[in-house]
């Protein structure tokens, strides 16, 4: 698939700020699967699966079928597809297992630290310092240490905290694999995605079949299927082809910058549905969010690859 080059980096932030609106819904609605008991990884497998399905079909019937011609996946989609894959199996792996000895204000604090992971690897991979970026990170991250409360609580930094700061160096090395690989202009977005998607899927299926226990009869109920459709549709494959196509354009930093407005749209629809109230710190944490991201998306765009 061809790159859209003509369209302005307005549009690619307005579709960053979408997927992130779309993975903030999500957090609320995996919070509600996971109080009815159902497995973490059972959820995240057949999520991407879902979602590696529909990508599958929509390229390769809709697409294809419309150009007439055969599609094969090609090898750097597939070799690329599977790094990408299982940095972010690797990463929701570790953050889920992180959550078991913390607390989750402070397993989505010290997530949300890949903003300075980000900018501090590519000044050690590629040897050249970006200190705006690294100062809009960390702004960014103040912003999340007052939306969770962190600064009104006594530290106690636990193991699952150091687990927790792995996956959010994990995620960081996902951002700047996309942009790594997303710069080749031969790379199919449909064909990356799909196999990026689908070895999630494999990988967390495999660790439910070895380490969970699933009862299967519970997963009659339609509310259930609602929410895992959700997931898979919106949240993992209209997403993650957004994600795809966002990164192809934008900066591993600037996109891990504004990714921190899934905070802002989990509290939103927090706040929406009843979960949280208003409070001073929330706002003003909100506030330093929204203003690092403004800062971020008007910065020349500087990628490294």
């Amino acid at each position: 698939m061809e790159k859209a080059g003509t369209v302005h980096k307005t549009g690619y932030i307005l579709l960053l700020v979408f997927q992130c609106a779309i993975f903030g819904f999500s957090f609320i609605v995996l919070k509600s699967l996971l109080t009815r008991g159902y497995p973490i990884f059972f959820l995240l497998g057949i999520r991407f699966l879902i979602g590696a399905i529909l990508l599958f079909f929509v390229g390769r019937f809709l697409i294809a079928g419309r150009k007439k011609k055969t599609r094969r996946f090609g090898k750097k989609e597939s070799v690329y597809g599977l790094i990408a894959g299982a940095a972010v199996f690797i990463a929701f792996a570790l953050q889920t297992w992180g959550l078991n000895f913390t607390t989750p204000a402070k397993n989505g604090l010290f997530t949300g630290l890949y903003v300075i992971f980000v900018p501090l690897i590519l000044m050690v991979w590629k040897k050249k310092a970006d200190w705006r970026a690294l100062l809009l990170g960390l702004v960014c991250f103040c912003g999340m240490a007052v939306v969770s409360g962190f600064f009104t609580e006594q530290l106690n930094f636990t193991a699952g905290d150091s687990v927790t700061i792995l996956s959010a160096a994990v995620f960081a090395i996902h951002f700047i694999l996309l942009e790594k690989f997303l710069s080749n202009a031969t790379i199919d977005f449909f064909d990356f995605t799909i196999i990026q998607l689908l070895a999630v899927a494999v990988f967390s299926l495999v660790i439910s079949s070895l380490f969970e226990e699933v009862n299967y009869r519970s997963l009659e109920t339609g509310s259930f299927w609602m929410r895992i459709l959700f997931l898979g549709i919106l949240s993992t494959a209209l997403a993650y082809y957004i994600q795809t196509v966002v990164q192809s354009e934008l900066s591993a930093n600037t996109v891990s910058v504004l990714s921190c407005s899934e905070s802002v749209f989990a509290v939103v629809f927090s706040i929406g549905l009843g979960y949280d109230s208003i409070s001073f710190t929330l706002l003003v944490g909100t506030l330093i969010m929204i203003g690092s991201m403004a800062l971020t998306s008007v910065r020349k765009e500087e990628k490294v690859f």
